[in-house]
């Protein structure tokens, strides 16, 4: 079962990471796997994601493995290729015992075109919630961290 949300994130690419908004939505529970949806807008270079904890009084609430799926059409979907080498790869992110402000890069083998990107958890500590930026190549270059978005659960 895939719970899927589309939160807004238009033209929120930001060179400050610290500086991003976060998104709330609502919980679904974490009685299965949830995943989350972020549509970028457009087609975009994406070379992997930045994820820290929910932060605020839920700190010690996080996604400790995921895995990401992306596509440039919301149809074809692909998973993203990790350490390990093969599609699908369990990308590590906060554990217990990181800071709720210390961000964690889960780099691609290769950077890939999407403008969807999709956070199935896999395993979480205490509930599966994250934020989660996309680490993308701006009209310049360089690269930058979307805002973050909140998981919806």
């Amino acid at each position: 079962v895939l719970s899927v949300v589309k939160p807004p994130v238009p033209q929120n690419v930001s060179s400050d990471p610290e500086s991003a908004r976060s998104f709330a939505q609502s919980c679904v529970g974490p009685s299965h796997k949830p995943a989350f949806q972020i549509d970028v807008g457009s087609v975009v270079e994406v070379s992997g994601v930045r994820t820290k904890k929910l932060g605020g009084s839920h700190r010690e609430q996080c996604v400790t493995q995921f895995n990401v799926h992306y596509s440039t059409d919301n149809v074809a979907w692909s998973g993203a290729v990790g350490k390990n080498g093969t599609e699908y790869d369990w990308f590590d992110g906060p554990t217990a015992s990181d800071g709720a402000e210390d961000a964690k890069d889960a780099i691609f083998a290769a950077p890939v075109m999407a403008r969807y990107v999709r956070v199935q958890v896999q395993t979480y500590h205490s509930w599966p919630s994250m934020r989660v930026g996309l680490l993308v190549r701006g009209e310049d270059g360089e690269q930058r961290v979307t805002t973050y978005t909140r998981s919806p659960f």
